[in-house]
């Protein structure tokens, strides 16, 4: 074993010694750690969070708390279970690293309790063993990894060749934990035939942005979204409407034109919020 292996397998030996005295602070499940962390969940998200299931897919609309709901789940596993890995895939690295920055955000909120060995804008590595990692769907180094939670942000939009091909055969080997997470876009691939199969394999969650607490008790912040949108770009994004038969009648640069508008509202200023 090399130096380094050693000085790992040390620093590994002494995280997991503190993370004793740490699970005695640390609350016993991931919704009371969230409110430990002074998140407030949904409903929704206790549900899920507190599922056993080991295959969740959620067709959850524009800015309803997915990323949230992954981050919490990342960071939790991260420091109560030494030596658990978490990737964080999308269809593009900015949008990998949404759930991942806000993991990281916890995790230097709490005053990282566990040690961080390395960490950096695409990947946390703490002294107990555990790893978080920020990747993009496209990204050919990501074969080879194995996740014991698979995160796949915009599940929708990534290709088949991919998700078969890299995404799902690393959690083969660990037998881990997969999130499947999106709005609809085509009404084919691997996320919709997931979705829509008839099999007891995947937990299943459906939610409307419409349905979000937070946009139950601000209306007028949906209102004026979907004022700024084609209708058909609404119903697909904030109602989950896979609408593939509808759109096949517009012009694709059109319909990249519109869905480029819609990323822009992720940046829109609601007094102290961001959505």
């Amino acid at each position: 074993m090399s130096l380094a292996s050693l000085r790992k397998e040390w620093s590994r030996a002494v995280a997991t010694q503190r993370l004793s005295s740490q699970n005695d602070i640390l609350p016993e499940d991931a919704v009371g750690f969230a409110r430990f962390a002074g998140i407030e969940l949904e409903a929704w998200q206790k549900a899920v969070l507190r599922s056993d299931h080991k295959a969740k897919i959620l067709l959850c609309g524009r800015r309803t708390g997915k990323s949230t709901l992954a981050a919490v789940t990342a960071l939790y596993r991260a420091l109560t279970t030494p030596g658990f890995n978490t990737i964080f895939v999308a269809p593009s690295l900015d949008q990998a690293q949404i759930p991942y920055l806000m993991a990281i955000s916890m995790y230097r909120a709490l005053g990282r309790p566990v040690p961080a060995i390395s960490e950096r804008r695409t990947g946390l590595e703490l002294s107990n063993g555990s790893e978080l990692r920020a990747m993009a769907a496209v990204d050919r180094s990501k074969r080879g990894f194995s996740a014991d939670l698979l995160c796949v942000d915009e599940a929708s939009r990534i290709e088949d060749a991919a998700y078969y091909g890299a995404l799902l055969p690393s959690i083969t080997r660990s037998t881990g934990h997969v999130m499947l997470m999106s709005t609809p876009y085509l009404n084919e691939g691997f996320f919709a035939e997931t979705w829509y199969a008839q099999d007891d394999e995947w937990e299943r969650t459906f939610l409307t942005s419409e349905d979000c607490e937070y946009f139950q008790k601000h209306p007028e912040r949906l209102e004026m979204v979907k004022s700024k949108v084609p209708e058909w770009f609404y119903r697909q994004e904030y109602l989950c409407e896979f609408l593939a038969d509808e759109l096949s009648i517009f012009n694709p640069d059109d319909v990249a034109r519109a869905a480029r508008a819609g990323e822009d509202l992720e940046t829109i200023q609601f007094e102290e919020d961001t959505w």
